[in-house]
């Protein structure tokens, strides 16, 4: 089972809040230096209408979004 880093665990609730007001009901969200992607892994079910991309430019971290996927 994976485990967000503790920085993620504190704060995706607070972003989630904000993020709610700007975010279309639905579309594309390009998430871009997203590290593991466990970011985009909690919005996506709390944000349904939204289909998250969650990139990184290290290419190290690109396997890791692919097991948060």
């Amino acid at each position: 089972m994976l485990v967000p880093h503790p920085s993620v665990q504190r704060n995706r609730d607070p972003i989630l809040k904000v993020i709610r007001h700007y975010l279309p009901e639905s579309g594309t969200v390009l998430e871009v230096g997203a590290g593991g992607g466990s970011h985009a892994a909690w919005f996506a079910p709390r944000l349904p209408g939204l289909i998250w991309q969650p990139t990184d430019a290290h290419p190290e971290a690109l396997p890791r979004i692919a097991q948060w996927a």
